[in-house]
């Protein structure tokens, strides 16, 4: 018996299609198109949009948690307490806690993006209907009811003693957003952003001999895994799982793992790690943003696993 076996019962992973991943296809017959997929602490809403510069895509609105957004494709104008962020491809931010916040498709090309929210947000759980995976409770409210926004007026009313939320915020680049660039003078790259509870995790790779990114692990928490290009073997407690772009994936909690790279395309995607993983701060020290804590552990010290490979066989 392994040692998830020990812990908990392992709910078997199912790969998910991110439709969103092609937004010709996905907005062929709409306007705005979405997939939503959420794990025990996180939210991911990947939406796609037409072209629309002087209609929001929802109206201002805040919310009482802080929130990431990042941009695959296209262009996306956030406004964040009164300033404009111009987002495209490869860019991230953080919107604060009670910001309030209204975003806007600029140019001609279709936006493709995801938010993360954390702790999981409650009016968008009925959108995770289709998930197989059961969780112990329905999320936390982030609007009032009948609304989108928490407070009155999107935080209308809040905008006049902003605080540290006052002024332009942080723009983040995402490199491996474009593998080429990220891995034009190395093999593989990597980058991060987090916000209060939960952090992106992007990495790119060229293919490899061996093809193994990382042996056998497991963590205390679940992850999910998103493919952005290229193509990845998943290996969760023995069962294989064929990745390719728009793929996504929980692993669960305490389940042991193993990533392989397949075929001759560079691999990239991200990663959700919600509550934020501890020892991977570092690849956040670039973020000007102060937050509360320092995260959790994921793995033991000294280790790259929660749990030893070896005491997964009894």
């Amino acid at each position: 018996m392994s040692m998830a076996s020990e812990v908990q019962a392992i709910q078997r992973p199912q790969v998910y299609k991110i439709v969103e991943q092609d937004p010709s296809v996905a907005l062929a017959n709409t306007d705005v198109s979405h997939t939503t997929l959420r794990t025990a602490n996180a939210l991911l809403y990947f939406g796609a949009v037409k072209p629309r510069p002087d209609a929001p895509v929802a109206p201002f609105h805040n919310h009482p948690h802080d929130k990431i957004i990042a941009v695959f494709k296209g262009s996306l104008v956030m406004n964040i307490n009164g300033v404009d962020h111009e987002l495209k491809a490869g860019n991230a931010v953080v919107i604060p806690a009670f910001a309030r916040h209204a975003g806007f498709v600029k140019g001609e090309e279709p936006y493709f993006g995801v938010e993360v929210c954390s702790p999981v947000r409650q009016d968008y759980v009925k959108y995770t209907a289709h998930q197989s995976e059961t969780f112990a409770d329905d999320g936390t409210p982030w609007a009032q009811p009948g609304s989108n926004s928490w407070e009155p007026d999107g935080g209308g009313a809040l905008c006049h003693d902003l605080g540290a939320n006052a002024g332009p915020r942080p723009i983040y680049t995402i490199k491996e957003v474009n593998p080429e660039v990220a891995l034009a003078s190395t093999e593989s790259s990597h980058s991060a952003v987090r916000s209060s509870n939960v952090m992106l995790y992007f990495g790119a790779r060229k293919p490899k001999q061996s093809g193994v990114v990382h042996s056998g692990h497991n963590h205390p928490f679940d992850t999910l895994l998103v493919v952005l290009g290229g193509k990845l073997t998943l290996e969760i407690e023995g069962e294989r799982h064929a990745l390719s772009a728009g793929s996504a994936i929980i692993i669960p909690a305490h389940a042991f793992h193993t990533g392989i790279i397949e075929g001759d395309e560079t691999y990239s995607g991200f990663e959700v790690f919600a509550p934020v993983r501890r020892d991977y701060l570092p690849y956040t020290a670039h973020q000007t943003e102060r937050f509360d804590n320092d995260g959790r552990d994921w793995i033991k010290p000294g280790s790259t696993s929660w749990d030893e490979p070896a005491q997964a066989a009894g």
